[in-house]
């Protein structure tokens, strides 16, 4: 793997783990390379020591500058429904949370499409071993008894605590 690719999949996996958990230290970064890539222990030093680290009050701002899709995050959430109002009769919105006890299963991917489509595959390996297990004995979302149930979701460019942003309103 030539250097620059190495430097935007790095780049990727430390906005990811940011968005998640805030600013990371560069042994972090150290740290998280190890741990969710095939590099040797040198690269992951080097690659760490040449990325640039987002100082705690400019993190939003530099994932509001970067618009474009520079990476493909996955990124296991706690999917659940709530109640959005009477209106009609009652309804409903789905909203999902950052599991971050699963967060060393938190990956990023390249920008182009074979790094959309590792990212598509690796959600979905991660449905069909670690989701699967962790969502034996809940219920679907649809159960008012429903406590959530886990799923492996994609996003472009960083993974959000949670969502939606704002609660929705009927119209």
């Amino acid at each position: 793997m030539e250097r620059q690719e190495q430097l935007t999949t790095a780049s990727a996996l430390v906005r990811a783990a940011e968005a998640a958990m805030g600013p990371l230290s560069l042994g972090q970064v150290r740290d998280l390379l190890k741990d969710q890539t095939d590099w040797d222990a040198s690269d992951c030093d080097d690659v760490a020591g040449e990325i640039q680290l987002t100082p705690a009050e400019d993190a939003d701002e530099a994932l509001d500058r970067d618009a474009p899709v520079h990476c493909w995050i996955v990124a296991i959430y706690l999917v659940d429904r709530a109640c959005g109002g009477p209106e009609e009769g009652g309804w409903f919105y789905d909203y999902g949370t950052y599991a971050a006890e699963f967060g060393q299963h938190m990956r990023g991917f390249g920008r182009d499409k074979a790094g959309r489509d590792a990212a598509r595959a690796y959600a979905e390996e991660l449905e069909a071993t670690v989701v699967k297990e962790a969502n034996e004995g809940r219920r679907e979302i649809s159960s008012v008894l429903s406590e959530g149930r886990y799923r492996a979701m994609t996003w472009e460019n960083r993974a959000p605590q949670g969502w939606p942003e704002t609660v929705p309103h009927y119209e």
